[in-house]
């Protein structure tokens, strides 16, 4: 009895020829870095490994990425400081100018309003010790007060005004630090001058 010879055992494959495939030799033509993060293509990578060029590519990315960030946001703060200042010394500005035209309507109201029963006007004096009263109570310093007494002729008739100007120098706080910049502000004030019952 004849025995039937015994098959030769199968050739095994390399895993490596039928799970991957060569790298290509590398070119001047660009690499689609996109691609090759996809797919993996070069030998010995799992499908959907991302190679050491792109891993190096995209942490480059990311790196300029973060810095355009904090610039933009270094300069929209620097230009959200300055508005903020700016707006912090118009409203101080504001806020001192109507501060010396009230001090000047009031020395005005003093000066051209004679005691009851007479014609007897309030002197410079007295005008001015008025308005630097007024000042004191806002805490501005460094005043001067002009007094002038302008005549007009109204309908034919000769008007007295009093005439009350009031001006303080003024520091800009927001610059204080850099220059001391000043600047003068003035308030104003003009009445007619009224007579007695």
């Amino acid at each position: 009895m004849v025995l039937p010879s015994p098959s030769p055992p199968p050739t095994s494959v390399p895993r490596s020829s039928v799970f991957s495939t060569p790298c290509p030799e590398r070119s001047s033509r660009p690499v689609d870095r996109t691609q090759t993060r996809i797919t993996g293509t070069c030998a010995g990578a799992r499908p959907g490994t991302p190679s050491k060029d792109a891993k190096v590519n995209t942490r480059q990315v990311r790196k300029n990425e973060a810095g355009a960030v904090i610039i933009e946001s270094a300069l929209i703060l620097l230009g959200f400081l300055v508005l903020l200042l700016g707006i912090m010394e118009a409203g101080r500005i504001m806020n001192v100018h109507q501060t010396l035209t009230d001090a000047a309507r009031e020395g005005a109201r003093l000066a051209v309003s004679p005691l009851t029963g007479t014609s007897i006007l309030a002197t410079d004096g007295e005008i001015q010790a008025e308005v630097q009263r007024f000042l004191n109570a806002a805490s501005i310093r460094g005043a001067t007060v002009s007094i002038t007494r302008p005549t007009q002729t109204i309908g034919g008739i000769q008007t007295t005004f009093t005439r009350v100007l009031v001006s303080a120098p003024y520091r800009i706080i927001t610059l204080s630090m850099f220059t001391s910049l000043q600047m003068t502000l003035e308030g104003e004030s003009s009445m007619r001058n009224e007579t007695s019952p």
